[in-house]
């Protein structure tokens, strides 16, 4: 397919409601009174089911959205429904109302200008706490107009709302970089967790959580897999996981299923927090 096809073709599904969200969750790896291993959050990820080409990869149609400007769309639209689903899962049990929903922003859509007005109403017609909404940009995201960036995101954090760094593979400079970025997370890169065991991974995560301690942020790691992964980022210091080792990304139904699972298991425990 054409990009010019495959940009026609994302807008009438854009049109016609055929993309979908899934969820991956997010769980402690410490925690006191028996947390950990508790679900903290979930991250919305977007998908295109194609009716005649199957699952369009998030890679291909999210790059081409970025670049056309279509992602503003798209991002409105993972955004609202998201919130929605979080609140939805809150309002099912008292014991989920913790819980917290992380959205990606893409560098375009963080400069978007009505952004912050946008949020703003979304959590208000849905009700949802802003501290239990987390908003994930790259560094990249911060772009060429740093300081803009960086104002934008200090306006949302004073209405509630989490800022977590995304895709984060360290380096000497760490502490420097983000030292003026408002934040509450920092999540390590994928490639980094299935690097661990050697010592350049190892050192850098090292020196992410400290660098992360330094800042009053919590970690996560991406892409766990292995139990292996689980007790390095454990030993290492790392506060959360996230990756397939829990299971792949599950639709609003399955999610649901997870949480009463745990709701059994633990009764007296509560999903979300810090």
């Amino acid at each position: 397919m054409t990009r010019d096809g495959l940009e026609t073709e994302l807008r009438a599904a854009l049109d016609a409601g055929d993309l979908a969200l899934e969820f991956q969750v997010e769980r402690r790896i410490a925690g006191a009174m028996g947390q950990a291993g508790t679900i903290r959050s979930v991250e919305a990820l977007v998908r295109w089911r194609h009716s005649k080409r199957g699952v369009i990869p998030p890679s291909v149609f999210l790059t081409m959205a970025e670049e056309t400007g279509l992602i503003e769309r798209i991002g409105s639209w993972v955004l609202h429904h998201a919130v929605a689903q979080a609140r939805a899962w809150q309002a099912s049990d008292a014991a989920y109302e913790g819980l917290s929903m992380a959205v990606n922003l893409s560098p375009r859509e963080l400069a978007r200008p009505r952004l912050v007005a946008e949020l703003r109403q979304i959590l208000e017609d849905h009700t949802l706490a802003p501290a239990t909404l987390t908003l994930e940009i790259s560094e990249e995201a911060l772009g060429p107009d740093r300081a803009a960036a960086i104002a934008t995101l200090g306006t949302m954090r004073e209405m509630g709302v989490r800022i977590a760094l995304d895709d984060c593979t360290g380096g000497p400079d760490l502490l420097e970089r983000l030292r003026d970025v408002p934040l509450d997370a920092l999540k390590l890169d994928p490639g980094l967790v299935t690097a661990l065991g050697t010592p350049a991974a190892d050192d850098a995560v090292r020196h992410s959580v400290s660098a992360a301690r330094d800042l009053g942020l919590q970690t996560v790691g991406e892409g766990v897999e292995t139990r292996q992964q689980l007790n390095t980022l454990r030993d290492l210091g790392c506060d959360l996981a996230q990756g397939y080792l829990f299971g792949k990304p599950l639709g609003a139904a399955g999610i649901s299923a997870l949480l009463r699972a745990e709701r059994r298991r633990r009764p007296g425990l509560a999903a979300g927090g810090r």
